[in-house]
């Protein structure tokens, strides 16, 4: 009995003893290569399974209780690390390494997240820092070049200016913008702060698309935005300072240079000449002794700025607790023109709160407030600016305005003609309750109302032009009245969406997630608008101001609706064999009753093949993934009302029973309404592959995608004798297939030395396969069989040589002569008509999309720069670039000197001079002024310093880095001298931006 009580009192003392020897606390620190602490990481010890989060500091704090646990440390983006704890007995830090090819990366999907190793859809992301490095005042232009089949297109360098964004090319013949999700709700890309983005995924073919249903047809871009994380206390503010410069400008020739051509073509036409000889001679010595008889005026110089200011700042306020985190971005950034009274202002300011009330609810309520300005003259001519030529005159010597052309003058149109205010003010809100039940199961309940305010307030100004020598003379006037317009425009927002997610593992090997949600969407617009001219005092610029005889006044409102239910599936066994089914129901009132619900299902699955057995450590991948999917997609951008008949109220003039005429409102319907009018359905097929070699160093990802587009609609015609307009019906459809390829490479050498590239291309093809026998000619035509926007026109056989061959030769006009263009009669009768000669010349569409980045680092020291262009492009010469004396009076470009048809010069790159046979040579369209329209742009170069956090803590500041960065740099193309590949001619040019600039973290 003793020895029994006595193995019992040991047993006890002994299981006491390794109880105590169990319990560990275990600290340390988490940092990356280069030493910076990583906050946020987080410890996890596998036995216990309990978890704790690294600070601003990157230290933590974890107690254990059972000496069998191990400490797995992870952090997006970073390689995942299991530890032994004796290796903690005193502290410790844990160096994690970047992941290279971030397949373990958790990433933004429709309505979820999903880790990057395990997507069968094509999906591509974009982190934010990268955003924040190009220094874009608008988040589409971030994208340019960042993600392959992503086409981000600008035409102007105006302040505040957006992107159009294609995602796999053009789908349909209406809107092909993609829809655009922030934390989960819809809402405008370029309405948020480029600062404020933590990530972009983007939803390229069906399988990941089709979630959203009716409006994903044109893919759809996840935007996420900075969030708090537990642990973070930190206060940072960011500025920079900016120079825009042109990146290119056209010239023109001077005075003497214009009125010899000038005169040179009105001979060609059998006119008189109409400058003197000897004048044109001396006229520098003329211009320079009275400068207001004889002009040489530069518009281009007098009238856009050398260079124009920049500013941006940005403050950022991060607390993080357990149960509470809270980021907040408040940022401005100011924008000057180069163009006179051009300006551009934006306000931003965002909260995200996350909250935790216990382990089964949580929250998250944020808010933002959007308010952009732009400022401009109302009357901006830059197509003028550039057409008049150097014989007419901006200004006197005296400082007064001189007419220009007959009072034409853009500089003081623009300077004295008025003023337009346009203030853009958008509030938004997201409140979202999380409740988890039972282990697994999310229930989420999500209301997002955003709400918009557009103001803007257009005063056109007279403008008076004098006479040189008597000022109190009136030579010409430029607008007839003072006058104003006001427009107001109200837009609402309402988002509602309930979501159940469930996550289950059975037997270790088969993990589930299933997502079955409700969406609401509901919105209105109403707009208005006043207008009064008359206003005796123009410096009081409001209504009641002007006079009230023509005083008009207008305004409309609309409203639609989306109901959405929608369900997801995921499966995995093992890792390696992948299969995702999703589907949405949406009903739309943009359709009648009948026609309102539309099914849009999609299914993909992978297989990644490195995770077999007989694969691992005998091939020369470390990861590969092949993946497939099909899926539909719809597009219900059409407005509102197509299916109902709309009655169109006027004023107008009946007899009453006195035989008096009086005003009565009558109405009359303006369309055919089209009852079973109904969604553009997409179809799309995808293929891809992901490799990882070099221990996850290169990697690869390429897609083939196969997309139809089917019961596209179309403006059918309908018998004229209805009185009618012809409603848009189903009917169309286009095909789209392509192939995309972005591979990457991060490595690091030693331990000083970090680097990465990136480079990505891709190409599609187009044909619109149907039209209901129905076509759109032009210089760009919609033809059955050919791609979409065709360039449409004659065939070109260069000049006529002589007036033998003038006579030989079928003609478009009976007026040409040699040097003018001669274009093939291809049906043989004789003659050149458009009916019978015109004919499609190819593709206008852009081919082999092209991008990349590349980013180094040595210590302290960074350099990054990207890239984008187009590898082919049939592009067309067109307006100011070719054509001179444009009007019969209009500029010439420089590089046109010399280079036209005379009989010496037969194989000259232009025309003969003539403005009689402009329609011949200039406004036909036809393949001779085609061109090879590739390009390559430097997007950004940025080079950074990052002071060493010792030599800054005496000062309360954690991290501080100073920085110097260009946009848009260089540029090599093949279009004409001064023109630039993304420009339009009637647009501010695009600039080159010089930054310097400082990030400061408390």
């Amino acid at each position: 009995m003793i020895k029994k009580l006595t193995f019992l009192v040991m047993l006890i003392l002994s299981h006491n003893l390794l109880l105590a020897q169990g319990t560990q606390v275990i600290k340390g620190r988490i940092v990356d290569d280069t030493g910076s602490p990583l906050v946020g990481a987080t410890v996890y010890l596998t036995v216990e399974k309990k978890a704790a989060a690294a600070d601003a500091k990157g230290d933590f704090s974890i107690t254990s209780n059972n000496a069998e646990n191990k400490l797995r440390v992870t952090f997006v983006g970073y390689k995942t690390q299991e530890l032994d704890l004796v290796a903690f007995k005193n502290g410790g830090t844990i160096t994690l390494q970047s992941d290279g090819n971030n397949l373990n990366e958790v990433i933004v999907v429709g309505y979820g997240t999903a880790v990057k190793k395990d997507l069968t859809g094509a999906v591509s992301t974009l982190s934010g820092d990268l955003i924040t490095e190009r220094k874009t005042t608008r988040v589409s232009q971030a994208l340019q070049g960042a993600i392959p089949g992503v086409q981000v297109t600008r035409n102007t360098g105006t302040p505040g200016a957006s992107g159009s964004i294609l995602i796999r090319g053009v789908t349909t013949l209406g809107v092909n913008d993609p829809l655009v999700i922030i934390d989960g709700v819809p809402g405008s890309i370029d309405n948020l702060n480029p600062d404020n983005v933590e990530s972009i995924s983007v939803l390229k073919d069906a399988a990941s698309s089709a979630i959203y249903g009716s409006r994903a047809a044109a893919g759809v871009i996840l935007i996420t935005t900075k969030r708090a994380k537990e642990g973070q206390t930190d206060l940072t503010y960011s500025v920079d300072f900016g120079s825009q410069r042109p990146i290119t400008m056209p010239k023109f020739v001077n005075a003497q240079t214009y009125m010899a051509l000038f005169n040179e073509m009105k001979v060609n036409d059998g006119a008189t000449p109409i400058y003197d000889a000897a004048i044109i001679k001396d006229y520098e010595a003329l211009s320079a002794a009275e400068p207001d008889k004889y002009p040489n005026t530069n518009w281009q110089n007098d009238y856009f700025k050398k260079s124009a200011f920049q500013q941006r700042h940005d403050l950022n306020f991060t607390i993080g607790t357990k149960n509470v985190k809270t980021k907040v971005i408040a940022g401005y950034i100011n924008q000057g023109g180069l163009e006179p009274n051009r300006s551009f202002n934006r306000y931003s300011f965002r909260v995200n709160n996350d909250l935790r009330f216990n382990d089964k609810l949580s929250a998250n309520v944020d808010f933002s407030y959007y308010r952009a300005q732009s400022l401009s003259a109302t009357t901006s001519d830059i197509n003028l600016v550039r057409q008049l030529p150097a014989i007419y005159d901006d200004y006197y010597t005296d400082g007064r305005y001189a007419p220009g052309k007959d009072g034409a003058n853009p500089i003081a149109n623009n300077i004295l003609g008025g003023r337009t205010n346009v203030r853009n003010n958008q509030f938004s809100a997201r409140m979202q309750l999380n409740y988890s039940p039972v282990k697994g199961l999310k229930l989420s309940g999500i209301f997002a109302p955003q709400l918009g305010f557009l103001n803007s307030s257009a005063f056109s100004q007279i403008v008076s032009y004098t006479s040189l020598t008597d000022p109190s003379v009136v030579l010409n006037r430029f607008n007839n009245t003072n006058a104003l317009t006001q427009s107001s425009s109200y837009n609402q927002a309402l988002n509602a969406q309930f979501l159940a997610n469930y996550q289950v593992t059975v037997a270790h090997d088969h993990n589930i997630t299933a997502l079955l949600g409700y969406e609401s969407n509901d919105f209105r617009d109403e707009n208005s608008s006043a207008f009064r001219d008359g206003y005796v005092l123009p410096a009081y610029q409001v209504i009641d101001a002007g006079a009230k005889l023509n005083a008009t006044n207008s305004g409309n409102a609309s409203e639609s609706a989306l109901r959405s239910f929608f369900g997801r599936i995921n499966y995995s066994y093992k890792g390696k064999y992948l299969l995702q089914v999703n589907a949405r129901y949406d009903g739309s009132s943009r359709f009648a009753p009948e026609n309102r619900w539309g099914f849009f299902p999609a299914i993909s699955g992978g297989w990644v093949a490195s995770e077999e057995e007989m694969f691992k450590g005998k091939m020369p991948f470390s990861f590969l993934k092949i993946r497939g999917s099909w899926g539909r997609n719809g597009n219900q951008q059409i407005g509102n009302y197509s299916y109902q008949s709309l009655i169109n109220l006027n004023t107008v003039l009946f007899y009453n029973t006195a035989g008096q005429i009086v005003p009565a409102t009558a109405g009359n319907q303006l369309n055919y309404a089209v009852k079973d009018i109904t969604w553009e359905t997409k179809q799309d097929f995808d293929i891809g592959v992901d490799v990882a070699f070099f221990k996850d160093r290169l990697s690869l990802t390429a897609d083939y995608f196969n997309k139809t587009t089917f019961d596209i609609l179309l403006n059918l015609p309908i018998p004229l004798n209805t009185g009618l307009l012809a409603t848009p019906q189903n009917g169309g459809k286009m095909l789209n297939k392509g192939w995309e390829l972005q591979v990457g490479w991060n490595d690091k050498i030693g331990k000083d030395w970090k680097y990465s590239f990136s480079v990505n291309l891709s190409d599609y093809k187009n044909k619109i396969a149907d039209l209901k026998g129905t076509s759109t000619l032009g210089s760009y035509a919609l033809l059955e069989g050919q791609p979409y926007n065709v360039w449409y026109g004659y065939r070109n056989l260069g000049y006529f040589k002589d007036a033998a061959d003038v006579a030989a030769s079928a003609k478009l006009t009976g007026a040409e002569k040699p040097g003018d263009l001669k274009y093939a009669d291809l049906n043989g009768d004789g003659k050149i008509t458009a009916d019978k000669d015109q004919v499609p010349l190819g593709n206008s569409l852009p081919r082999y999309l092209f991008g990349g980045n590349g980013n180094v680092k040595y210590k302290n020291f960074d350099f990054g720069f990207s890239f984008q262009g187009i590898g082919k492009q049939l592009s067309r010469l067109g307006g100011f670039m070719i054509q001179p004396f444009d009007s019969n009076f209009g500029n010439v470009n420089t590089y046109y000197v010399d280079n036209y048809w005379t009989p010496d010069r037969p194989n000259a790159k232009y025309p003969r001079l003539s403005y009689n046979n402009k329609n011949i040579n200039y406004d036909q369209s036809s393949d001779f002024w085609f061109f090879n329209g590739s390009y390559i742009r430097l997007k950004d170069v940025t080079f950074g310093y990052t002071f060493s956090p010792g030599l800054l803590k005496r000062f309360g500041v954690k991290n501080a880095r100073v920085f110097i960065s260009a946009t848009d740099l260089f540029t090599a193309s093949h279009y004409p001298k001064g023109w630039d590949p993304e420009g339009t001619q009637g647009n501010n040019p695009l600039v080159v931006t010089y930054y310097s600039g400082l990030s400061v973290t408390f």
